[in-house]
């Protein structure tokens, strides 16, 4: 399996969702990235992880449950 993100169960919310999405452009071979269960919410956070999919183009899979994206 290729390169791989897990932070499951850490509460990163909307901020720290940001924070991983500007240091990935360097990760552009991340297949798999796992942030179910952080908290995850609002705009900020939306904006976040369109800027994870738009630099990672080689990701396949992306866990977000149990954070409150609806």
């Amino acid at each position: 399996m290729g390169p791989q993100q897990n932070r499951n169960s850490h509460e990163l919310g909307s901020i720290g969702i940001t924070a991983i999405a500007s240091h990935l452009p360097c990760r552009l071979q991340l297949k798999s990235l796992d942030v179910s269960m952080c908290g995850i919410s609002g705009k900020v956070a939306m904006e976040g992880l369109g800027a994870i999919l738009s630099a990672c183009v080689a990701l396949e899979t992306i866990s977000l449950s149990s954070n409150d994206l609806g």
